[in-house]
């Protein structure tokens, strides 16, 4: 729950239909309309459960006419597109592949190592086919697919590494394969899904970086293969939202935490090969993703690639071994999403330690709870949210650990 000042929570209910937040496209003029446009309420996170707030919360909550509040952000989205399934796809962050397809407009980034020190990222979209393109697309690691279904995502890749076959085979429905029911593939999995349409390579690029998603493509895949294989073009919705949003017309802070501590720069721990850090900016209240001190960047869009909302998940992990000479040398890591950890959530320039649970297996769909110091489950602001997986000692880990910087200058020293 949060504490909110009532005059800004009475011009939040008269604005609502002017209203969007984070870093996406707001309704135009015309689709909506009101006097004015309500200024936003700063508000601070904490556990009060008082009625009266409550009462505030669900008045400030409801949604423009013909919108619905997007399950992957809390923004305002087309009601219809709001109860679609979303669409997952994994995204290479090898040197070969930068600049990126779409990742930009992205609703959700998730981003941890695959093979030795080497990262491999998942975008998760709402409005898919808004996207121009999204890639460049790489294969299957078993704990992106359960992190997918948590969202009760449809999961895109282009093949998989051998030891992610026992986690797609049980993604019949979800599995959206670009190479489909190839003649490799083991054969608990062969029959899972045929290879999209919505795949394909682009000319310019070496063939193993090369594959690339048409989002136009993807629902009339879903109708095409739908009857034989299972997939759905609608999401539960009685089933809950992975985060609790703030409302619309409030950003959270926060500043009264504990544990809190500056963030204007944030290192996740051990990503020693991409030097991953992320830059906050007080005007747009976005953090910005650096690689090797280089800014990210979307090349269909020509912007960098932003985010509202950061969580640093650690997580314990082994590294698979058995198949073959080449799979072993590569030290591919199997992860674990379920169980119980600790972490950091980041938002605003501030940082404060969390705790996150999922007590199931990883590939039941539950989802993730994060918790604040008092136990409350943590308040996300509107916008994308950006989840790094830290694993703990991996190789030079501690010469990179989990750290935040009160500005850029400090953090370059």
């Amino acid at each position: 729950m949060k504490k909110r000042v009532l005059a800004g929570i009475l011009a939040a209910a008269l604005g609502l239909m002017m209203i969007g937040c984070g870093e996406k496209d707001e309704p135009a003029q015309s689709e909506v309309e009101s006097e004015s446009v309500p200024e936003v309420v700063i508000v601070e996170q904490d556990s009060d459960t008082d009625e009266d707030v409550q009462e505030e919360e669900v008045a400030a909550a409801v949604a423009p006419d013909g919108m619905a509040a997007s399950r992957l952000t809390g923004e305002w989205i087309d009601k219809d597109i709001a109860g679609e399934r979303p669409f997952a796809c994994m995204i290479e962050n090898g040197e070969g592949d930068l600049p990126f397809y779409g990742l930009s407009k992205a609703d959700i980034i998730y981003e941890a190592l695959a093979e030795s020190n080497i990262t491999r990222m998942m975008g998760i979209w709402q409005d898919y086919e808004s996207v121009d393109k999204i890639g460049t697309v790489r294969s299957c690691r078993s704990y992106y697919a359960a992190a997918s279904k948590e969202y009760q995502a449809n999961y895109g890749h282009w093949g998989l590494s051998l030891f992610a076959a026992p986690t797609l085979a049980t993604m019949k429905g979800y599995d959206m394969d670009g190479m489909g029911g190839s003649n490799s593939y083991p054969k608990q999995i062969r029959d899972n899904s045929p290879a999209f349409d919505a795949f394909y390579r682009e000319s310019g690029r070496s063939s193993v970086h090369s594959v690339t998603v048409d989002t136009k493509k993807i629902k009339p895949d879903i109708e095409k293969y739908g009857d034989k294989y299972g997939y759905k073009k609608d999401v539960d919705q009685t089933l809950p939202p992975h985060f609790k949003f703030a409302n619309p017309s409030e950003t959270v802070t926060l500043d009264k935490f504990s544990t809190a501590e500056d963030a204007v720069v944030v290192v996740p721990g051990g990503f020693t090969d991409k030097k991953r850090y992320f830059v906050y900016d007080e005007d747009s209240g976005l953090y910005t993703a650096y690689q090797k001190g280089t800014k990210q960047m979307d090349e269909c869009y020509g912007e960098p690639i932003t985010c509202k909302n950061i969580i640093i998940q650690n997580c314990d992990y082994s590294i698979y071994s058995g198949i073959d000479a080449d799979y072993d040398s590569h030290k591919y890591k199997d992860i674990q999403l379920h169980g119980s950890g600790t972490g950091y959530f980041i938002t605003e320039g501030k940082a404060i330690k969390i705790n996150w649970e999922k007590p199931q297996g990883d590939m039941d769909g539950e989802i993730t709870h994060y918790y604040n110091e008092d136990g409350d489950e943590i308040t996300v602001n509107c916008g994308t949210t950006w989840i790094n997986i830290v694993l703990p000692d991996y190789d030079s880990y501690s010469s990179r650990p989990t750290k935040f910087y009160a500005s850029e200058s400090e953090y370059k020293g």
